[in-house]
């Protein structure tokens, strides 16, 4: 079931007071509605402390206990964490949320769920300038990691911004750190913080030119491109990337732009 079929099981619903099954993900964890409200629930096998946090879009509340589902008769009285999406259906943040939440529930390892929640609020909390120089940014990253991957069998997107926005660099791997310096204007002339030059004992610098040009390819084409990849390109750092980072960007140099 894709995010536009469980938007279409949400829409359907008619008892608006129990809690219902719309989607299971996995033997812990789905997606489930209650007073129009989608969650995305998951089994609290770690044994979180009682908590509420709310922001403008999301509701966490870990370790609920969670005694039955009215249309799932097998499912398992436990406690469970939940994330709500307090927006309207119409919402287009509700396509990301499912998204992302979909991800890590194949990718439940990677991040443990407080930090997961947090995740999706640094999305949604993104400013909404967009600018071109963005664009080109995200393309240079892109195919830094494209041609690691090709090269050297090596994964980057799992190094790539892991502290969000407070990473010093764009990849970090150990005691290893590389920033990407992206340039449309056909110069190779880039601007390094201070701290980036002095700070570690082991970084390198990686310069892409990023030209216009009529016959290459768009951000939307390198990112099908490489979640079509059957090898490289499929954890949750990356999926939360891609999705901060589209937001910082305009539809036009999304889909339009070829370099």
């Amino acid at each position: 079931m894709n995010k536009y079929n469980i938007i279409t099981e949400l829409k359907r619903v008619e008892d608006k007071h129990s809690l219902l099954l719309i989607k299971k993900l996995s033997e812990r964890s789905g997606f489930f509605c209650n007073e129009d409200k989608l969650i995305f629930m998951d089994r609290d096998i770690t044994h979180l402390q009682n908590e509420i946090i709310e922001t403008e879009y999301l509701k966490l509340e870990t370790h609920v206990k969670i005694k039955g589902v009215k249309n799932f008769q097998t499912f398992k009285d436990d406690y469970y964490n939940l994330i709500i999406f307090k927006a309207e259906i119409s919402n287009d943040n509700i396509y990301d949320f499912i998204n992302l939440c979909n991800i890590y529930a194949q990718n439940i390892d990677e991040l443990v769920f407080k930090e997961f929640f947090y995740s999706l609020i640094s999305i949604f909390q993104l400013p909404s300038e967009k600018k071109y120089i963005n664009a080109i940014g995200l393309y240079g990253e892109l195919k830094l990691m494209q041609y690691f991957a090709k090269k050297y069998k090596i994964d980057l997107s799992f190094f790539w911004h892991r502290k969000g926005p407070l990473s010093l660099y764009d990849f970090s791997i150990k005691n290893h750190y590389i920033e990407v310096k992206s340039n449309a204007n056909g110069t190779e002339i880039a601007t390094i913080k201070h701290k980036q030059l002095f700070d570690v004992a082991d970084g390198f610098l990686a310069f892409v030119s990023a030209n216009i040009n009529d016959v290459g390819e768009t951000i939307e084409e390198v990112i099908s491109s490489m979640q079509d990849d059957r090898y490289f390109f499929d954890n949750l750092n990356f999926n939360i990337n891609i999705t901060k980072e589209l937001k910082r960007i305009s539809n036009d140099d999304y889909k339009e732009k070829r370099f």
